[in-house]
């Protein structure tokens, strides 16, 4: 009894280890801070969207970016200019352990900037 208890112990020891999180630094830049919504793993940033935006947030976190209405998140970048996840209108990022002191940058703009075309048609018979 006493090995299965000690083989026991050892196991809860190594799974506390394992799932420990560790916290992992970010900074997103946004051009317009009134323009976005910033989450991790799906609860809104507390306090108010910034410029620059440090985060800590844990190993494995989703980081959620998207625009409020009247706006659009043109593009979510780091710093080499690479593109992060983009589906159904949101920016995401998946954090791991080699996102430490990574730096986004957010690029934004109003609705009224984005549809900047026209469209004419002519009817040539109007009954049909």
């Amino acid at each position: 009894m006493r090995k299965f208890y000690l083989f026991f112990m050892t196991a809860v020891m190594m799974m506390v280890g394992v799932l420990s999180a560790n916290a992992i630094k970010i900074t997103l830049k946004v051009d317009r801070p009134e323009a976005v919504v910033i989450k991790v793993n799906y609860a809104p940033i507390e306090g108010e969207v910034k410029n620059v935006n440090e985060l800590d947030v844990a190993e494995y976190a989703y980081v959620e970016v998207a625009a409020k209405d009247g706006y659009k998140v043109k593009s979510v970048t780091d710093n080499a200019g690479n593109a992060v996840g983009y589906l159904y209108s949101t920016w995401s990022i998946t954090i791991y352990p080699s996102n430490e002191d990574a730096v986004y940058n957010v690029a934004t703009q109003t609705m009224e900037e984005y549809r900047d075309c026209s469209c004419f048609i002519t009817v040539d018979v109007a009954d049909n």
